[in-house]
């Protein structure tokens, strides 16, 4: 069965049961599907290498002179680039199983063409093809180490930068808060030439950090073309995990078949030399030797089958744990969007608090200004009643009723202090929530 389906941000895709038996010979319409899919799976890594993954962003800063948002877009474009790599995969999984087709097929041809083939010209045929493969299969194995050991130096460096990263963000941290505390209490602030520097470093070690993002991503696809590789050789991804060991002792497919031919031209050698005595007399085809390699490559072919199938079933335990890790990742990033809304109006309303007690804090200090000049013009005429008393009263009163707004608007700046604690707590659980999201993305990327 065949099932096409599109969508907005994947890649059209042909999912095919891997029910087919290994007896079917490929239609054409397969290999033009097959040649399909490979130009799919060429194009969505290529697209892959044009748009890498979006390096981690900034941590929010707190403070008069912060950023008013801009954060809450990574999490769809990192969505997009899941579910695009996601379709990778599938296809890949796909052609993994159309080449297991293709490999049972030519296992078949050969069975059936060893049988065919004279002892002799298949004994020199078998050397020379076992000798090519296991140069191949030994070649392909140093190179997997190599990828391997090259993905384990690029994890180091991933984990250093982002270390560093980490230090970067809670020095910046440190330094807007030590600044937003003194612009409160009337301190001196820091210089803004620190926080630029500070920036230009965080930008610098974002920068890096995508690169390796790039080069890991790069490694991860090469290790996996060389197993995917090794495996197609091998037969089986436990076989090729004991062969990449070294001291394991592991045979590989090559060499068993190699083994079972030669079991299989003794046996026949024994047959032929038990029935020489008699004349013209046909060998016997079933004789013992033959049973036993018949046996043992219907078990090699059954323990593939059953491999095959526990792969599958793995297959779809992870698929709906990427489908579960989605939708968490769907309601943390909406959950982010609505926190950092919260604080941005807060803010806006701490800043239009602020402003509106610097107008009343300059209007008092005029008031003041005036009642003291109107107290020494008082001063300064005669005693006979000219003073403007009712002025003077006037004033006085309000000047009391400023201070009394003075007090309340105190009162709301306290307000608003513990309000901006709030915010601060927010933003730290924005924070846990970014960190949660990008684990659940690590274990994604691990799921692939």
């Amino acid at each position: 069965r065949v099932h096409t389906g599109t969508s907005a941000t994947t890649p059209v895709f042909v999912h095919m049961a891997v029910g087919t038996p290994a007896s079917d010979p490929p239609s054409a319409s397969d290999g033009e599907k097959l040649a399909l899919w490979r130009a799919q799976i060429a194009e969505d890594d290529s697209d892959d290498g044009d748009h890498p993954p979006p390096p981690p962003a900034p941590p929010r800063r707190t403070g008069p002179h912060s950023a008013s948002g801009g954060g809450s877009g990574s999490g769809g474009g990192e969505t997009e680039y899941l579910q695009r790599k996601v379709a990778v995969l599938q296809l890949q999984l796909e052609e993994k199983d159309l080449e297991l087709q293709e490999a049972r097929m030519q296992a078949a041809n050969e069975r059936a063409s060893a049988a065919r083939v004279a002892p002799a010209a298949a004994a020199q045929r078998d050397g020379v093809a076992a000798a090519a493969r296991e140069d191949k299969m030994r070649e392909l194995a140093a190179k997997c180490k190599q990828a391997t050991m090259a993905l384990g130096r690029e994890r180091s460096q991933a984990a250093q930068l982002a270390s560093e990263l980490a230090g970067l963000r809670q020095q910046l941290k440190a330094r807007e808060a030590a600044k937003e505390s003194g612009g409160v209490n009337g301190g001196p602030a820091s210089p803004g030439q620190e926080r630029r520097e500070a920036q230009k470093r965080l930008a610098e070690t974002n920068a890096r950090l995508a690169e390796l993002s790039l080069s890991y991503e790069g490694a991860r696809a090469e290790l996996a073309k060389y197993k995917r590789a090794l495996e197609r050789e091998v037969g089986s991804v436990d076989g090729a995990a004991r062969l990449l060991e070294g001291g394991s002792g592991a045979r590989g497919r090559a060499e068993q078949i190699s083994l079972l031919r030669d079991q299989l031209r003794e046996a026949q050698r024994r047959a032929m030399t038990d029935n020489g005595g008699l004349a013209g007399g046909p060998s016997s085809p079933g004789s013992r030797g033959e049973e036993r390699a018949r046996e043992r490559l219907q078990q090699m072919e059954q323990e593939r089958r059953h491999d095959h199938e526990r792969l599958l079933v793995v297959e779809q335990q992870l698929r709906a744990e990427l489908d579960e890790s989605r939708r968490r990742a769907d309601a943390l990033a909406a959950r982010i969007k609505n926190l950092e809304a919260d604080v941005r109006s807060k803010r806006d309303k701490l800043k239009l608090l602020l402003d509106k007690s610097d107008n009343d804090n300059q209007l008092v200090s005029a008031l003041r200004a005036e009642l003291e000049r109107c107290r020494q013009s008082s001063g300064k005429l005669s005693p006979q009643g000219d003073v403007p008393a009712r002025r003077v009263a006037d004033l006085a009163t309000r000047a009391a009723e400023q201070q009394a707004q003075i007090g309340r608007q105190e009162k709301i700046i306290g307000s608003l202090r513990e309000r901006a604690a709030e915010v601060d707590r927010l933003s730290s659980e924005n924070e846990k929530l970014r960190e949660l999201v990008g684990l659940l993305q690590d274990k994604l990327s691990g799921a692939e």
